[in-house]
């Protein structure tokens, strides 16, 4: 079951942050993401191994490696992301391009780079570090996300373009198609800057996720994507979807 949790990140001190749900510390960050302690009253919210992968990505971040919370696929030769808020169905639309052939390459998380690559390989990575993780944590100590940052970088990556980025709307619409708005550059890189994080505390982080975002912008096809209602009518629409998506990125 996939949880659809609200983060914020709240900077203290110098250069130290925290990662809160609601008004609950889940995490305290030291300068560039390192150490990264549980706050006192988090797992009374939710499970180790699933605090452990939403610290994940602002760590990650203070090590410059950025990661999109999207849903991904790839087919023959077009790589897509599909993002939106909590509920929105990524996720749910990546595995009904999967059952069009496309390759699902990540249910939530996958690494990009300033080239506008994604790691396809990176949240399996992510999530089997995660569990070890989880498994190995003492009472106290803190998350060694440095080891998942050596992990990341040593393993064999499968880099490929990404191609389009498909931002789906919470909002529904009544038409039996899908509804697409083709973006500029600028609405682009805002609303990616909108589903990254918005209050960086680390300088050089905030460097290169505005960075990434700004290559984003200015080379994959995006568009803001309304579903029609309902999950058959959805599941119906995918093909022509995919036709005009294709048809995008030539």
């Amino acid at each position: 079951m996939k949880h659809h949790v609200a983060f914020q990140v709240e900077r203290y001190g110098d250069a130290d942050a925290r990662l809160l749900y609601e008004r609950t510390a889940l995490f305290h960050f030291g300068p560039r993401g390192t150490p990264a302690t549980l706050g006192a009253d988090a797992r009374r919210h939710f499970q180790l191994r699933d605090l452990i992968r939403w610290g994940a990505p602002l760590a990650l971040l203070g090590a410059d490696q950025l990661t999109l919370h999207a849903a991904s696929a790839r087919k023959n030769d077009a790589t897509i992301a599909v993002m939106g808020p909590g509920g929105a169905g990524e996720s749910t639309l990546a595995r009904r391009l999967e059952l069009r052939r496309w390759t699902m390459l990540s249910d939530d998380l996958i690494a990009c780079d300033v080239d506008a690559c994604v790691d396809g390989r990176s949240e399996r990575v992510l999530r089997d570090w995660c569990v070890e993780a989880a498994r190995d944590w003492r009472e106290g100590a803190p998350i060694a996300y440095e080891a998942l940052v050596r992990r990341l970088r040593s393993e064999a990556a499968a880099w490929t373009p990404l191609h389009a980025v498909l931002f789906l709307e919470q909002t529904r619409t009544s038409a039996a198609r899908f509804d697409i708005r083709w973006l500029a550059p600028r609405e682009t890189f805002e609303l990616l800057t909108r589903h990254g994080f918005g209050k960086v505390p680390w300088p050089t982080a905030w460097a290169h996720q505005t960075q990434v975002h700004a290559r984003l912008a200015s080379t994959v096809a995006a568009a803001v994507v309304a579903s029609p209602d309902g999950l058959e009518r959805m599941a119906d629409a995918v093909p022509a979807l995919e036709h005009v998506v294709l048809t995008r990125i030539g």
